[in-house]
């Protein structure tokens, strides 16, 4: 069987209505490195020919698709340094 290359992570706030997105290496990363694979839902689904947040209205749907958000993204606790 073969194994994908990459997975996307999105996750969405519909109360203040923001998303992150990230595409990811199919491997162990170091939490810290996380920042470099953030990317727009914009890229992921062009990659994926995929369609997210359809339900939104187009204009809010259009804001939070089309831009990385790296403010979203908090520094990561020590405790928790690698994703298995």
């Amino acid at each position: 069987m073969d194994l994908p290359s990459h997975y996307c992570k999105l996750v969405f706030y519909p109360i203040r209505v923001e998303a992150i997105a990230f595409v990811l290496e199919n491997r162990r990363l170091v939490t810290d490195d996380l920042w470099r694979y953030l990317t727009s839902i914009d890229e992921i689904e062009a990659r994926g020919r995929l369609d997210f947040l359809s339900n939104l209205w187009e204009v809010a749907e259009s804001a939070v698709e089309n831009h990385t958000q790296p403010y979203l993204w908090r520094e990561p606790s020590r405790e928790c340094s690698r994703i298995d």
